[in-house]
Formats: C-alpha cells, sequence, structure tokens
C-alpha cells in the first residue's frame, strides 16, 4: 500500500498531462483583454472618423450658405452627434480675414467604445477639428 502510494505520487508530479489546459487558462484572459483593447481602440477611430464627417458637413454648410451662423452649425454638429456621444464639446467659428470656416469638437473617448473597460481612456478627450473656405 505505502510503495503504491508513493509510486502514484512520483508519477502524478512527473506527469504532463493537462499542461496545456492549465497554461490556456492562464494565457486566456490576457488575450481577451487584448482583444477588448483592439476592439476599443478600432471603435475609436471608427467614432473620431464619423464624428469628423458631420463636422465636415456642418463646415460645408455653413461655407456654402445653408447656414448663416456658428451657432446653427454647432446646433447642426449637436444634433447629428446625438447617436455618438451626449456631451460633445463644439466651437465653431468664421475667420472673415483668412475666410476660413473652423469647427473644434472634443468627444470623451468612453462614448466612442464598445466595451469600455479599459481604464487607460478614461478621461481622454478626442480632438476633432476641421476648416473649409468660404464660398459665398
Amino acid at each position: 500500500m505505502q510503495r503504491s502510494i508513493h509510486q502514484w505520487a512520483r508519477r502524478f508530479t512527473k506527469s504532463e498531462d493537462g499542461s496545456a489546459s492549465i497554461e490556456s487558462l492562464l494565457w486566456i484572459p490576457i488575450f481577451v483583454y487584448f482583444l477588448i483593447l483592439v476592439l476599443d481602440v478600432s471603435f475609436i477611430f471608427f467614432g473620431k472618423a464619423q464624428v469628423l464627417q458631420v463636422v465636415q458637413d456642418g463646415n460645408r454648410a455653413l461655407s456654402i450658405g445653408v447656414f448663416t451662423t456658428e451657432l446653427e452649425t454647432e446646433e447642426f454638429v449637436r444634433t447629428a452627434l446625438v447617436n455618438y456621444t451626449a456631451s460633445p464639446v463644439i466651437d465653431s467659428r468664421i475667420d472673415l480675414a483668412t475666410g476660413v470656416v473652423t469647427t473644434d469638437v472634443t468627444v470623451p473617448a468612453t462614448d466612442l467604445m464598445v466595451v469600455g473597460s479599459i481604464p487607460v481612456f478614461r478621461g481622454t478627450q478626442i480632438p476633432i477639428s476641421a476648416q473649409h473656405f468660404l464660398e459665398r
């Protein structure tokens, strides 16, 4: 009896059966974290491109005379960004000396993310800016 327990213990400590299962349990959380990081960063870039398109549309409308004031442009951008963020900071201005319309928008990164579980992005603001020449 004593000998069989001793042999079993020796076999158990020398055996590598199941080591892949244990290693995968250790690596899977790292891979999942990396996947979530890639997903969130991808959606930040996608959201930034969508916000930039809205800002450019607003600037274009102001530059050709569809909108007459900067306030109308800011309201258009704010309304169009409802699906992306609840709290954009928008500043639109016309520089009459150069004839350029500039709109700056700042969006919280967490509003553009899908999962939002990566703490690095909490508190990060994404600046988006576009300029157009006046055409009127």
